[in-house]
């Protein structure tokens, strides 16, 4: 299973961030592992710093294999 965390540019995407995201993921699906082939989280602050209610963003696709990709989104305040 391959995982891939975006951030854009207002999110800080260090690798210790990056690899609290992977390594959660890991743990959560890995009864799963076989079958997910790919899973791309994107990062992002809508406001650009400014502040402002649920202003982070959180996408993540999950491909399975022989099945159509799974997408999911939510926003907060904090990331």
């Amino acid at each position: 299973m391959t995982i891939q965390v975006n951030t854009d540019n207002h999110i800080d995407g260090k690798e210790d961030f990056t690899s609290y995201i992977k390594d959660l993921f890991n743990e959560k699906l890995k009864r799963f592992d076989s079958h997910v082939t790919r899973i791309e989280v994107h990062l992002s602050d809508e406001n650009a710093g400014r502040g402002g209610s649920d202003d982070k963003k959180c996408n993540i696709e999950a491909r399975i294999e022989s099945h159509d990709p799974i997408f999911a989104s939510a926003t907060s305040n904090e990331m």
